[in-house]
């Protein structure tokens, strides 16, 4: 389960009815309240009960952000926020809910990638990491896979092999794990495959189920859609974000068709009002794949200045993904930077 499923769980945990001793502890049905909350919703703003009445109330109901703010005064508000790495971090009202200096009386949770909330961690009383599965746990997942497709275990002999070395940091993932068996049972993966080829051939995977899928030419879908798709994931990551809308495209319909081909999911609203579509890219490593497919086919200068600009410390398989697409002469070029 990912950061951002959790948050939604936890949402719909409380809509249900308590179970009693059957509940984990704490509780959710503790709160009197639970408000799901994206941090970019904070941007530009400077009142949580508008960012609520905002982003989470009907235009036409009559409660109005004072009535909001009377809840979080004197309720038992549980404030969820997700995504805190994709937000304005520096956001005075998201600052002051971490410290404790307004609406003392809630609790808030807020999800986030690595070294994002560092200098606030003391303000938390307790912290948890979503780690994905164990070795064991992914092995046991290889073996079931190989079981519900019929394919003997010994396809699954390197990828078993591979996920305690070489794809240690890749199979904690359920989706990339996924990817990683299918791959092995059309024995399209080699345990000496570098990260780049690895996507190459997730890539390609895609690529292939979306065309048999869509029953549409390979060439025509990675020219209308995936360069798109790559193009939109490139600015993404320039505004440390893997996650999209209907707006980042110049056609709405390539999202739609992104999605149909497995590139992208949609993401279930965290409203019931707000009918924007966001999507995501599932797992980030996919994300910055894509970007770097799309920095590939960018002009030698306009690549050393991309580069130029990038914090490689902060996006390392970003850069990994870049130098392993590039080929000839412009590879070359780029090593030099």
């Amino acid at each position: 389960m990912g950061k951002t499923s959790f948050c939604r769980m936890l949402a719909v945990r409380w809509t249900e009815e308590c179970k009693g001793a059957g509940c984990s502890q704490p509780c959710v049905h503790e709160y009197s309240h639970l408000f799901l909350l994206e941090a970019q919703h904070f941007a530009g703003e400077n009142d949580l009960a508008e960012v609520i009445q905002k982003y989470l109330l009907q235009q036409d109901l009559t409660v109005t952000a004072s009535d909001v703010e009377g809840i979080l005064h004197t309720a038992k508000p549980l404030l969820v926020i997700d995504a805190f790495d994709e937000g304005p971090q520096q956001n005075a009202v998201l600052q002051q809910l971490i410290k404790g200096d307004i609406f003392s009386n809630a609790t808030v949770i807020i999800s986030t990638r690595p070294r994002y909330l560092k200098t606030q961690l003391a303000s938390f009383d307790s912290l948890f990491n979503v780690i994905g599965f164990t070795q064991e746990q992914q092995k046991n997942y290889a073996l079931n896979f190989s079981k519900c497709i019929n394919r003997p275990t010994n396809c699954f002999d390197d990828l078993l092999q591979a996920i305690s070395s070489e794809y240690a940091d890749l199979s904690p993932s359920p989706l990339i794990l996924t990817m990683l068996c299918f791959l092995a049972a059309e024995n399209r993966l080699t345990a000496d495959a570098t990260r780049t080829e690895i996507y190459n051939e997730i890539y390609q995977f895609v690529l292939e189920k979306g065309a048999d899928r869509m029953d549409q030419p390979e060439e025509l879908l990675e020219q209308t859609i995936v360069k798109p798709l790559a193009s939109v994931a490139f600015v993404a990551l320039q505004n440390d974000s893997c996650s999209i809308t209907d707006k980042h495209f110049y056609d709405p319909k390539i999202a739609r068709s992104a999605c149909e081909m497995g590139f992208i999911v949609q993401e279930p609203s965290a409203s019931l009002w707000k009918r924007e579509k966001r999507y995501s890219f599932g797992h980030k490593t996919l994300c910055e794949y894509l970007a770097a497919f799309h920095a590939a086919s960018l002009p030698t200068e306009n690549q050393k200045r991309w580069l130029a600009s990038l914090d490689v410390a902060l996006n390392p398989t970003l850069v990994l993904f870049l130098y392993g697409l590039l080929e000839g002469d412009a590879l070359v070029s780029m090593a030099s930077i």
